[in-house]
């Protein structure tokens, strides 16, 4: 059974939560030079992609990610 919202979907609703986040980084109490993602599995796909989309992003730096059992074949 194919999903409701097929791809890139789930890449781009990763990209809005990663830009709201940076956004919105004062009001979160967080600081947006140490925004982190992490995913496993198929989560560890958007990770990697969300990491790679925003690699020369001028306002958005990804400080790292963690990856567990990343599905990236």
């Amino acid at each position: 059974m194919a999903p409701e919202y097929t791809f890139p979907a789930a890449h781009e609703d990763a990209y809005k939560v990663i830009e709201y986040v940076a956004a919105n980084a004062a009001a979160l109490g967080i600081d947006a030079s140490k925004i982190i993602v992490a995913g496993d599995s198929a989560g560890g796909n958007l990770a990697a992609c969300a990491c790679h989309h925003f690699k020369n992003n001028k306002k958005i730096k990804i400080a790292a990610q963690v990856l567990i059992y990343p599905w990236v074949d």
